[in-house]
């Protein structure tokens, strides 16, 4: 396969296996290929996309030193990922409570949970109950079942919302675990619902 072929790039960080302790230095030379890899993965894209190739995906690096994190703020269009960071806050989490290791077992496996974007009339006839709060759709949501193909079934959890009058491009104003689930408010049935699907 050629690169234009692929629907994602992610280039992960290496270290040597001889090196014994893993200090600033070898994180700051890890950083160093795996942003060497993405300038060259971007160079060459940028060169097939002259010669009229389909649209590119974005390829993304895995960075371990947040240093190197704060030179890339400012540059446009490069991915990275400060995976040291994402183990530090999920082993905070599991520390703070012991329930989380769940939870995110649940989230980051590979076989885990999906997000689906459901239309809000899967839950309610918005014409008879215009109002209501997000913990009554959350209920119904919770309430839903699913049958797999391989089977086995699953159920939702609403994670959030998606009102009618805000464009997909403005996903800052998309409601993800939304800070006053209890206050009713207006449904429209174009609105959409984010839900997790567990087994």
């Amino acid at each position: 396969m050629t690169i234009d072929q692929y629907d994602s790039i992610l280039i992960l960080a290496e270290q040597e296996s001889n090196e014994v302790e893993n200090g600033p230095s070898d994180m700051e030379s890890s950083d160093s290929r795996s942003l060497a890899s993405l300038l060259l993965v971007s160079d060459l894209q940028r060169e097939l996309s002259k010669h009229g190739s389909a649209e590119l995906c974005h390829p993304i690096s895995e960075i371990l030193d947040t240093r190197t994190s704060h030179l890339l703020h400012d540059v446009e269009n490069i991915g990275y990922v400060l995976s040291n960071q994402i183990v530090s806050a999920a082993i905070s989490q599991i520390a703070e409570c012991r329930d989380m290791n769940q939870v995110l077992g649940e989230l980051l496996r590979a076989e885990g949970c999906n997000v689906n974007i459901e239309p809000i009339t899967n839950y309610i006839a918005v014409e008879e109950e215009p109002e209501l709060s997000f913990w009554e759709v959350a209920l119904r949501a919770r309430k839903r079942k699913h049958l797999l193909p391989d089977g086995e079934e699953c159920c939702e959890t609403a994670i959030g919302y998606k009102p009618h009058a805000v464009p997909w491009q403005g996903s800052a104003a998309t409601a993800l675990n939304p800070p006053k689930k209890a206050e009713k408010r207006v449904w429209h049935a174009e609105d959409v619902l984010i839900v997790l699907y567990t087994s």
